[in-house]
């Protein structure tokens, strides 16, 4: 790839102008160190077959993690990507699957996708030693045969290992022989569990290792990652198990060519100015025969963009069939297919969310666009990942920003991008709310018997509240599709999923799309709501829940129109688990509800921007409640604070604690109540992450790291910009004025009296 005539191509479409702001850096190609011998300790069956499959020397980081394996150690790799994690802890697993011909692995996988394509890399191994291996997901085939007799490893995700290796252990894995000669234990991407899905999968994997342990079975563990800052404490945590870290003595990667860009202010900027270049430059990857991803900041921008860009694309005369959309909202069958589709080098230009940001081995991607941000720099760095997967080969990374401080940081400060540490992860196995989610489960497992040395294996929190339910447990008969673990599955391990619609034309028809959270329904689904699902655009004319198969009814929307929501939030203090006073004002860690209104939508002309209608949303459309919400919040004791110092002060405490905690720019929001003079930080999921529990530790950081932000801001504004604390354009941060002297002024006078106070 001429990475000179690209970026000359890119001007010509139009997706970058002369009055844009770009910052441009190149890496050059850092190979890995190789290994001077193979560990001593391989069965000589597998290291034919490595051979004969083309491996014939190792890495240095895949032999020290080898070494450790054989040795019994529980390993925790922490590698680039496309830097062979999966041969590092395939060949010690192997190794103990020739040696012990009645053991089994079980490999957890974070999606499907990520399974399916790691069976595929795994099975060319397998097949010349006569091991059997096979996925144990939704998808899967021939369940019943595997059931009765299990292939030496199993595939599976976090959602079949509760629901399935927990919840049916009596009836099939345990009999099968499968948990009790299950000899070893992969969970790839260890990254991807922090937050709300990662306090889940913490207490997830105690209970499984409890269950291994009841049985007298002890599986060696096996944790990569590519993007964790620290992936031993992090591996301990999800664990519970001591690891034995391996990194590479440096930072591999082929060589990256970077453009960031802060588009050229216009009247369109923000999202339509952001979806424009995004098009533009698709039209010229379309052109030059350059594959790429888009990552997109969501499933309705991604696909607006993708509309328009096969609009364009038939005008100037491209052929708009090598571009396609992939995203977790399609069909099961629409994504298997969309998978070997991209695999296979079918389409030139991905448009994509978060799905295909770890897992699908993609060769021959030269470059990665990012659409705004991604919501953390974990997250970045996997996406950048995906392209220039040889170390022989360029790569480039084009990141378009959006308005808002996050963006505007690392797009004015490129070097601060590549030289800023991954994130430290952070998960909470203490999370009352989620224990008392899987507490049920865990009875079930144990029969309601726990023995001091279970806490070992549990932690603290978890044994304590184990110890007191099995003190009034009961067992019960158990139905179909009543189990706990069954009900801990509706609840969702990854996010609240006690409420989903499937997308239907009818009540007949088959859904067009399935799993659609209710946050979502209520804010885009409402009815009359025009939005665009897997490229083709649709109208909400009904909703309905039967017997609790909830649905939205759509038709075809009709053209050139679209339609906007307005919000309103408004919160309450429903619990308080931590409290401080210094003089002035008071800090509180505690738990808040969250009730969202549906105002009013409005039908637009798309082309001019004329409001055509207004109208307000069905009575029972109209509020949307969040419950348990953990939160941190500074209440100013005087009388008559300034509403807009407030406000400024908020963000000042937003844009610092993102810089200082490693959260997701979506796990938290901001919320102000100037009629009690209190500003808010709540996470957005219920229960917590351990987020706001951190920075009611660390706020007076995080307040002087915003500080710092505006007073050096490059831009050297007075009143807040993009670049240090203006608001973030979210329906849950709300919008408002910013008054960045007055601001700063009262944030310095909080940290005052807490120096003081302590």
């Amino acid at each position: 790839m001429n990475f000179e005539r690209f970026k000359a191509r890119l001007f010509e479409y139009g997706a970058l102008r002369d009055r844009d702001e770009i910052e441009s850096a190149s890496e050059s190609s850092v190979e890995p160190e190789y290994a001077e011998a193979w560990p001593n300790d391989i069965d000589r069956r597998l290291f034919i077959a490595l051979r004969n499959a083309g491996f014939t020397k190792l890495y240095k980081h895949q032999a020290d993690a080898i070494e450790l394996a054989l040795q019994g150690r529980d390993v925790v790799l922490d590698a680039p990507t496309a830097s062979g994690k999966t041969l590092a802890f395939a060949v010690p697993m192997l190794n103990e699957l020739i040696r012990n011909p009645k053991s089994h692995a079980l490999m957890v996988y974070q999606m499907n996708a990520l399974a399916s394509d790691q069976l595929d890399k795994i099975r060319a191994l397998c097949d010349p030693l006569g091991i059997t291996v096979d996925t144990y997901v939704k998808d899967t085939p021939r369940k019943k045969e595997i059931q009765e007799n299990p292939p030496r490893i199993l595939l599976t995700n976090p959602e079949y290992l509760n629901a399935a290796f927990l919840g049916w252990r009596q009836k099939h894995w345990v009999p099968n022989g499968f948990l009790r000669n299950l000899s070893s234990l992969v969970i790839d991407e260890m990254h991807l569990y922090h937050g709300y899905f990662g306090n889940n999968m913490t207490l997830l994997l105690r209970r499984f290792l409890l269950l291994l342990q009841t049985l007298e079975v002890s599986p060696r563990v096996f944790l990569s990652t590519a993007t964790c800052a620290d992936p031993k404490p992090h591996a301990i945590a999800l664990t519970g198990r001591d690891v034995s870290p391996v990194k590479p003595p440096f930072q591999m990667r082929p060589t990256r060519h970077y453009l960031f860009v802060n588009p050229e202010a216009t009247d369109g900027k923000n999202w339509s100015e952001l979806s424009l270049r995004v098009e533009r430059a698709a039209l010229a990857m379309l052109k030059q025969g350059i594959r790429a991803l888009v990552f997109c900041p969501s499933v309705n921008f991604l696909e607006t963009a993708r509309r328009k860009c096969v609009r364009l694309a038939e005008q100037h005369g491209l052929d708009a069939s090598l571009l396609a959309v992939y995203h977790s909202r399609l069909r099961d069958d629409e994504k298997a297919e969309a998978r070997e589709d991209i695999k296979c080098g079918k389409y030139t230009v991905v448009f994509t969310t978060n799905a295909l940001e770890v897992g699908l081995d993609i060769g021959g991607l030269d470059g990665i666009v990012l659409a705004g941000f991604p919501p953390n720099t974990m997250s970045a760095w996997q996406r950048i990942g995906r392209a220039g997967r040889n170390w022989k080969s360029d790569a480039f990374v084009l990141y378009f920003a959006m308005n808002d401080p996050i963006d505007q940081f690392f797009v004015s400060d490129i070097d601060s991008f590549l030289n800023k540490p991954l994130d430290e992860l952070v998960v909470d196995p203490e999370n009352e709310h989620l224990i008392s989610n899987h507490i049920d489960s865990l009875m079930d497992e144990t029969n309601g018997v726990i023995s001091p040395e279970d806490e070992q294996v549990l932690g603290s929190a978890f044994y304590k509240a184990a110890v007191e339910a099995a003190k009034v447990y009961r067992p019960r008969r158990r139905r179909r599709g009543t189990s706990p673990q069954f009900k801990l599955l509706m609840k969702g391990l990854r996010g609240d999923n006690s409420e989903t619609y499937d997308l239907a034309f009818d009540s007949d028809s088959e859904p067009i799309g399935k799993n659609i959270p209710a946050a979502w329904k209520f804010r885009h689904a409402y009815r009359n709501a025009i939005f665009t699902f897997a490229g083709k655009r649709y109208q909400v004319y009904g909703h309905s829940d039967i017997r609790g198969k909830r649905k939205i009814f759509v038709e075809e929307a009709p053209p050139a129109i679209r339609t906007e929501a307005a919000f309103r939030n408004y919160i309450n203090e429903d619990d308080e688990f931590d409290s401080k006073e210094f003089g002035a004002f008071s800090i509180y860690y505690g738990e808040v509800n969250l009730n969202i209104v549906f105002d009013s939508y409005s039908t637009v002309e798309e082309d001019s921007d004329i409001v055509l209608e207004r109208e307000k949303p069905e009575p029972n459309e109209s509020e949307f409640k969040r419950f348990g919400l953990h939160a941190f919040w500074i209440e100013h004791l005087t009388d008559h604070t300034d509403p807009i110092a407030l406000y400024t002060l908020l963000q000042l405490l937003r844009v610092g604690a993102w810089r200082i905690l490693p959260s997701d720019r979506f796990d938290s929001s901001a919320f102000l109540r100037p009629e009690v003079n209190t500003v808010y930080l709540y996470e957005n999921h219920r229960g917590g992450t351990g987020i706001v529990k951190r920075l009611f530790d660390v706020w007076p950081n995080a307040l002087e790291e915003g500080i710092k932000r505006a007073t050096n801001c490059p831009k050297n504004c007075t009143t807040g910009c993009p670049v240090c604390i203006e608001p973030a354009k979210t329906w849950d941060a709300g919008s408002g004025e910013i008054n960045k002297a007055d601001g700063i002024k009262l944030a310095k006078q909080l940290l005052d009296d807490y120096y003081k106070a302590t």
